[in-house]
């Protein structure tokens, strides 16, 4: 289970939420719609299209507006996250070409009067003179493995506050939702007034889509990133595993 520390969505939708807090409309909001809606039933507005829908260019927008903010909102949290692949493969691959220039090391080499030393001795002479010699070059590893640790770390931290960023977008957009359907009923409320078939309009503008076509695309596509990140991070931990025995193999006490 996730700490509530754990479990805080990112502060993009945080600040997202902040923005989409629940409201009623403002009088003077209202008011324009209904006046928008009252010009445009003068002019038969809305019409009935070949779905049988009842739609004028404003009710359009709203739905397209809508779509757009839900398509960026799921989108951006899908970014956030696969950002952090991009920047561990980046580093990665630095570090291995970085790697297939080493300078040669061999640790067994022995010296005149080293006949009679123990192994692991020389091998603690060697790797110490190999890091005398080719500090600048160690210190350009050690940077970057810093880096690919640090995007490592971030990236088990998002997949933590995955759930949580996900929970957050949904109710951002079931907000904005909620706001834009006010605002096609004030609009229609207002070309009721003067629509000359208003005996057959409905009461009210039918239901604006859900945000779920751009949910279901952030979740096809979020399967495939989280699958990757958690080979990422299996990889990460063995790669971490198998460098910390060679240590201790390598660092003999004697």
């Amino acid at each position: 289970m996730l700490t509530p520390k754990q479990a805080r969505p990112p502060t993009r939708q945080k600040q997202m939420l902040k923005h989409a807090r629940p409201k009623q409309l403002s009088p003077l909001e209202a008011a324009q719609l209904r006046n928008l809606g009252k010009k445009d039933g003068l002019r038969s507005l809305p019409r009935r299209d070949e779905s049988g829908a009842w739609l004028s260019p404003l009710l359009r927008r709203e739905a397209d507006a809508l779509s757009e903010f839900c398509a960026f909102a799921w989108g951006s949290l899908h970014h956030e996250l696969e950002s952090d692949h991009r920047e561990i493969k980046r580093v990665e691959e630095q570090l291995n070409i970085r790697r297939k220039n080493a300078p040669p090391l061999n640790l067994s080499l022995r010296f005149r009067g080293e006949e009679h030393l123990a192994e692991a001795t020389i091998r603690n002479r060697r790797q110490r003179e190999y890091e005398r010699r080719n500090s600048s070059y160690l210190s350009e590893i050690g940077r970057l493995e810093s880096a690919l640790d640090g995007w490592y770390q971030k990236l088990a931290k998002h997949q933590t506050t995955v759930l949580a960023a996900e929970q957050m977008t949904r109710m951002v957009c079931k907000r904005v939702h909620s706001h834009t359907q006010q605002r096609c009923d004030a609009y229609f409320e207002g070309a009721l007034q003067t629509h000359p078939q208003s005996d057959i309009l409905p009461p009210a503008p039918d239901l604006l889509p859900d945000s779920d076509a751009a949910e279901e695309l952030y979740l096809s596509q979020h399967e495939t990133t989280a699958i990757a990140a958690g080979k990422m991070l299996e990889h990460n931990n063995r790669v971490a595993n198998r460098k910390r025995n060679r240590m201790e193999e390598f660092y003999d006490p004697q």
